[in-house]
């Protein structure tokens, strides 16, 4: 059984120009991620990995999210496609290289902090029912597979444990 937890990176500063990759999270944004990993952690939750985006705001809420759940920072997997557009089947491979890679056979809970709109469409896709609305900044969905391994995940296979939106 395996547990994917997606979460939204957390309120960022607007877009004035300049590079979208290098807005950082606002003082809120940081109140939001905060708030967003004790939840986790009340919802029982511990990530044995924690995989993100390499753009700031991802990276910043990856900081908190770690500090807040006692997760060692260095240990967040950067990872570039993220940031841009992804197929699920793309998301899919990228969960279970990580967890491979970092997890082993143990890693059953992944944690991964992206953007939208490709998060909403990719939780929408691996569910096996429809999501209803897009994802808010900061917010957090739990998805639980009956598949041992991460390879063996499928589009429309999970099923809805928690979200902190709806």
């Amino acid at each position: 059984m395996l547990t994917l937890i997606l979460m939204r990176h957390a309120q960022a500063e607007s877009f004035f120009g300049g590079s979208d990759h290098e807005r950082a999270l606002t003082r809120e944004g940081e109140v939001q991620a905060a708030a967003s990993a004790r939840l986790i952690g009340k919802w029982g939750f511990a990530p044995q990995v924690i995989v993100a985006s390499d753009a700031v705001r991802a990276m910043q809420t990856a900081k908190v999210v770690a500090f807040e759940i006692g997760f060692p920072y260095s240990e967040v997997v950067t990872v570039p496609e993220l940031y841009s557009s992804y197929t699920t089947s793309q998301l899919i491979d990228i969960v279970a290289k990580v967890a491979s890679e970092k997890g082993g056979e143990d890693a059953s809970q992944v944690l991964l902090i992206a953007h939208n709109p490709d998060l909403s469409y990719r939780a929408d896709a691996l569910m096996n029912e429809p999501l209803p609305v897009g994802f808010p900044t900061a917010g957090v969905l739990a998805l639980y597979f009956d598949e041992c391994r991460w390879s063996d995940v499928s589009a429309r296979s999970a099923s809805l444990l928690r979200t902190s939106f709806f």
